[in-house]
C-alpha cells in the first residue's frame, strides 16, 4: 500500500493545480500498482470526465463501482458520464442509486435534478433540486438550478423568491441573467434591465447579454438604443439568423429598414431551406413584404415559417377539453361548488384569443395612475394545473372542484393575490392580460370572487391571422395552421358563450374595433366597470413609460391607428380554408 500513496498524492496534487494529464498520468501507475484499488479507479474516472473523455470515464467508474457497491459518488459519477453519453435513462438510475446510499449527497440531488430539467420533466425535477438546496441552502448552482424548474415546471412568479436567493448568494452574471429573464416575462423590465447592465459588466464579451439588454431596451420603448447594439451584431460576417431576424423586426418602419431588410435576405439565402433557424427568418421576411404591400409572397413567408413549427395541435383533444370544461361548469354543478371567501377587487383578468388586442386594453387601464398592468402572467394556469395535488385527483378535469372546500378556494385566492401583490404593491387594481385565462374563468369565479373578468374581443379573421403571422410560444400550437386556427377560435368562441351565459355581467364585454374607433368612449366604460373613476392619462398610453414585453411591442408605442382593422382582406386570396372554418362566426 505504501507505493500507491505517493502516486495518489501527487495525482491529487497536479488535479488541484489543473494538470488533468499529469493527474491522469499519476493515476495510472498507481493502478499498475494495485489495480483493484477502488479510490485510485474512482479518481481516474473523474479525471477523464473532466476531460470530457464520458466513454473512458464510464468504464472506469463501472470498474469503481463494482469494487465498492456502497460507495455514493462514484455511483453519481457514473450517472454523469452516463448522461454525457446521452443515456439519460440509466444515468437516473445511477444518480437514485447514489441518494439510496447517501441520502446527504447534495451533488448528487443536484445533479439528478439537471439531468431531468434536460429531459423538460420539470415537475418532476423540482423535488431533487429542492433536496439539494435544503441540505446545502448556501449553494447557488443548486437554488438557481430550482429556480429554472419552477420557473419551466409551474410559472414564473412561484420561481421568482428562488431566482432572487440566488442572487442573493451569487452575483454571478448568470446568476443575474437567470433572474432578469424571470423578471422580463413577469413584465417588471426595468429591474431586468438593471440586471442585464449589471452582468453585462461583469462579463463584456458575451454576446447572449447582449443581446438580451437590447431586448429589454426594446419593451422599454428605447427602440432606437437597442437597433444601436442589434445592428453591428446582425451585419457582421456569419451573424447568427437569431440576431438577424431581431434586428430586422426591430428596424421595420425604421431608417435602419433598409439594412436589416439586406441583413436579412443573406441570412435566408445562408439557411437551409427547412432548417429551425428559417422559422424567425420567414416570419421577419413576412412582416418586410406586408409592408411592401407583396401579400401573396408574405403569405408564402408566413405559411413556410409555420410549416417548420411542431404540428403537435390535436383539434379532437382540444374539443374535448372544452367540452369538459362546459360540463364541470353547467349552471346546476357551479351552483352547488365552493366560493372562497377573498372578495378583493384588485386583480382585473383581460381574457381572450392573443393578438385580440390585449395588450393595448392593457396600456389603457394601466395609465390610470391606481392600476398596474403586469403582462401575461402565468399564475392563473399554474393553479389550475395544481388542483390535483390539491384535492387528491388523477385527471386534470375541472370535475375536482366538486371535491373544493372554502379552504381550498382561499388558499388559491391568496397564492394568486399575494403574486400579484409582488408585482403591483401599490395598486388598487392589477390588470393580468394572460389571454387564455378564458379557459379558467370557472376557477377565477370562485376563487376571486371581486375581479374583474374583460372578455376582450376583435374580428375573428383578423385575430387568426395575427396568430399566424406572428411567431407565438410553442404552446400555442394551434397557430401554425389555418385549420388548427379555425378549431381554437371555435372552441374559444363556445366557451366564452359559456361563461356569458353563466356568469351574465360579470363578464365585461370589450372590442378591439371599438377601442380603434372611439378610444376615450370605450377607455371610460371599462375604467368605470373595473370599479375606477375616469383620469384622462389613460388615453396617454402610447407615451407612457413602461415595459412591454409581447408582440405588440411596437404597436403600443404608437397613437390608435386603424390599420390593423380588416388587415385579412390583403389575404383573402390565401385564407380560404379559414374563412369555410369559420364562416358562420362571421
Amino acid at each position: 500500500m505504501s507505493r500507491i500513496i505517493p502516486l495518489l498524492t501527487q495525482a491529487a496534487r497536479l488535479r488541484g493545480a489543473g494538470d488533468l494529464a499529469g493527474a491522469e498520468r499519476f493515476l495510472r501507475q498507481a493502478l499498475q500498482v494495485e489495480g483493484s484499488h477502488a479510490g485510485a479507479v474512482h479518481q481516474l474516472g473523474e479525471v477523464l470526465l473532466s476531460q470530457r473523455r464520458a466513454a473512458e470515464a464510464l468504464q472506469a467508474l463501472t470498474h469503481a463501482v463494482r469494487l465498492r457497491p456502497d460507495h455514493a459518488t462514484s455511483h453519481a459519477d457514473r450517472g454523469l458520464a452516463l448522461a454525457a453519453l446521452s443515456r439519460p435513462a440509466e444515468a437516473e438510475a445511477a444518480l437514485r442509486t447514489a441518494v439510496s446510499i447517501d441520502p446527504r449527497l447534495t451533488r448528487a440531488w443536484l445533479e439528478l435534478g439537471l439531468l431531468l430539467t434536460t429531459q423538460r420533466r420539470y415537475a418532476a425535477a423540482m423535488d431533487p433540486l429542492g433536496r439539494a438546496v435544503a441540505l446545502s441552502p448556501r449553494d447557488a448552482e443548486a437554488r438557481l438550478a430550482l429556480a429554472n424548474a419552477v420557473s419551466l415546471g409551474t410559472c414564473r412568479t412561484a420561481a421568482l423568491p428562488h431566482f432572487r436567493g440566488a442572487v442573493g448568494l451569487t452575483r454571478s452574471a448568470r446568476a443575474l441573467a437567470s433572474l432578469a429573464e424571470c423578471l422580463m416575462g413577469l413584465n417588471q423590465i426595468d429591474e431586468a434591465f438593471a440586471l442585464f447592465e449589471e452582468a453585462a459588466g461583469l462579463d463584456p464579451g458575451d454576446v447572449g447579454l447582449r443581446i438580451a439588454r437590447a431586448r429589454a431596451l426594446e419593451s422599454l420603448g428605447r427602440r432606437e438604443e437597442a437597433l444601436a447594439i442589434f445592428e453591428p451584431l446582425a451585419t457582421q460576417a456569419g451573424a447568427t439568423p437569431g440576431v438577424v431576424s431581431q434586428f430586422a423586426t426591430s428596424a421595420r418602419g425604421t431608417d435602419r429598414a433598409g439594412v436589416a431588410r439586406a441583413a436579412l435576405d443573406r441570412a435566408i439565402a445562408r439557411a437551409a431551406p427547412t432548417s429551425p433557424a428559417m422559422v424567425s427568418l420567414q416570419f421577419a421576411l413576412g412582416g418586410y413584404l406586408e409592408d411592401d404591400a407583396e401579400y401573396a409572397r408574405a403569405f408564402e413567408a408566413y405559411r413556410i415559417a409555420n410549416s417548420l413549427l411542431p404540428q403537435t395541435f390535436n383539434a379532437r383533444a382540444a374539443a374535448a377539453q372544452t367540452d369538459d370544461i362546459i360540463n364541470a361548469f353547467t349552471p346546476e354543478r357551479f351552483a352547488a361548488l365552493a366560493r372562497s371567501g377573498r372578495n378583493d377587487r384588485t386583480p382585473v383578468f383581460i381574457v381572450g384569443m392573443p393578438r385580440s388586442g390585449t395588450t393595448l386594453l392593457e396600456r389603457i387601464l394601466g395609465g390610470h395612475p391606481r392600476a398596474a398592468g403586469v403582462g401575461e402572467l402565468d399564475t392563473m394556469p399554474m393553479l389550475a394545473l395544481s388542483l390535483p395535488t390539491r384535492l387528491g385527483g388523477t385527471s386534470q378535469s375541472y370535475r375536482l372542484l366538486e371535491r373544493a372546500t372554502r379552504e381550498h378556494m382561499d388558499a388559491i385566492a391568496d397564492e394568486y393575490l399575494a403574486s400579484i401583490r409582488a408585482l403591483g404593491p401599490q395598486a388598487e387594481r392589477v390588470v393580468d392580460k394572460m389571454p387564455h385565462n378564458f379557459m379558467h374563468v370557472g376557477l377565477i369565479a370562485l376563487s376571486l370572487p371581486g375581479a374583474s373578468i374583460i372578455h376582450n374581443r376583435r374580428h375573428p379573421l383578423d385575430t387568426c391571422l395575427s396568430c399566424f403571422t406572428t411567431w407565438l410560444p410553442a404552446s400555442h400550437d394551434y397557430a401554425v395552421s389555418l385549420a388548427g386556427l379555425a378549431a381554437a377560435y371555435r372552441d374559444y368562441h363556445r366557451l366564452m358563450a359559456h361563461w356569458t351565459a353563466l356568469l351574465g355581467d360579470r363578464i365585461i364585454d370589450a372590442r378591439y374595433e371599438d377601442v380603434v374607433a372611439d378610444t376615450e368612449g370605450s377607455a371610460r366604460r371599462v375604467i368605470g366597470a373595473i370599479g375606477l373613476e375616469w383620469d384622462d392619462r389613460c388615453l396617454a398610453f402610447h407615451q407612457r413609460a413602461g415595459a412591454v414585453s409581447t408582440a405588440s411591442v411596437h404597436q403600443v408605442r404608437k397613437p390608435i391607428y386603424a390599420t390593423s382593422k380588416n388587415r385579412w382582406k390583403n389575404f383573402e386570396p390565401f385564407i380560404g380554408e379559414l374563412i369555410e372554418g369559420l364562416r358562420d362566426l362571421l
